[in-house]
């Protein structure tokens, strides 16, 4: 009786130590989970923070973009009023011209009839 019940008990601390082993092999995977969870975790609130700047970014270049488009557009406005007036001016300088070739040939006319 003596000797099954020390051939009993060791199996039970044989168990015991096995679910031991066990238990602690369980618990040192669960906090590699655990470390590895907050790695992660870390990482994709860094990942978030980042993706959160780009989309500021992007918010701030298309605002950017929408004001040089608006500028753009002034200024292709500006570009054919300037055209518009240097067109004005050259026609004016040839009728200036034209009023100086006039008035100079009226001048040499007048000038002939006086003298002859």
């Amino acid at each position: 009786m003596k000797a099954l019940l020390a051939a009993l008990t060791e199996e039970f601390e044989t168990s015991v130590a096995n679910l031991k082993s066990l238990l602690q092999e369980e618990q040192n995977r669960l906090k590699k989970s655990e470390d590895d969870s907050k790695l992660l975790t870390l990482e994709l609130q860094n990942k978030s923070a980042e993706l959160e700047e780009m989309t500021k970014v992007k918010c701030d270049k298309e605002v950017q973009l929408e004001e040089l488009s608006e500028t753009l557009k002034e200024f292709h406005g500006l570009k054919a009023q300037l055209t518009s007036t240097a067109e004005k001016e050259q026609d004016y300088l040839k009728l200036v011209t034209l009023k100086t070739d006039l008035e100079q040939e009226a001048y040499d006319h007048f000038e002939n009839i006086i003298l002859n």
